[in-house]
């Protein structure tokens, strides 16, 4: 009881340490500033995860999540207003700060744009207008991936807990990849920084035995 208790204080130091340190390189503004991570449900784009792949790894695996991870985001016109163009729409009731906030969604920051576009007092020409440089399109795709990851059974946990014990960061995250991810852009794990955003999403999967074995 006292030995599972000492080998997952270890995996999560060792999980938390893999976290940290992409926190740092991100203040630092290191290679990782650029970096997210995604474990949430969201649409699947990659090629390489079509229906069948993944209904053939459920059958195999069982319970599959898809992760993301996005080293450039998406770019909208939106984002590459000019000057000009912003100030055209705020002459038109456009919350343009509200507008640019990328920290929104893209719902939430088109929402001021929809409200315009819905005044029914407004000139058609300048709907055109707004529509044309505010649509919220894509303009540029970004660099995203994506990848299937089985859950982790007990024969895994076992052989990931010792190497998070001793610290042996670099074994568990390859042993941590090899064995989980089992679908989806894999060539783009050469990339490092891909390589770090997988491994620090399998923590959200391994997070959940830390308060089962804590009471064993």
């Amino acid at each position: 009881m006292k030995n599972s208790k000492a080998i997952l204080l270890g995996l999560f130091t060792l999980l938390a340490f893999v976290l940290t340190a992409g926190a740092v390189a991100h203040a630092d503004g290191g290679a990782l500033q650029n970096t997210i991570y995604a474990l949430a449900p969201a649409a699947i784009f990659s090629a390489k995860l079509t229906p069948e792949v993944i209904q053939e790894m459920k059958v195999k695996y069982g319970q599959i999540k898809i992760i993301t991870v996005i080293v450039e985001p998406e770019e909208y016109d939106i984002d590459i207003l000019t000057s000009d163009q912003l100030q055209y729409l705020k002459s038109q009731g456009v919350d343009t700060l509200l507008l640019t906030n990328k920290s929104l969604s893209l719902e939430q920051r088109l929402s001021s744009v929809t409200a315009s576009l819905n005044d029914s007092e407004k000139d058609e020409s300048a709907k055109d207008k707004i529509r044309s440089i505010a649509s919220g399109k894509v303009v540029d795709e970004g660099e995203k991936y994506q990848f299937a990851v089985r859950r982790p059974d007990r024969g895994l946990i076992k052989m990931l807990m010792p190497l998070a014990q001793q610290k042996k960061l670099d074994e568990f995250s390859e042993k941590g990849v090899k064995n989980l991810v089992v679908a989806g852009d894999m060539d783009a794990l050469e990339d490092g920084l891909v390589f770090m955003g997988v491994v620090q999403q399998l923590q959200e999967l391994i997070a959940p035995y830390e308060s089962f074995l804590s009471k064993a």
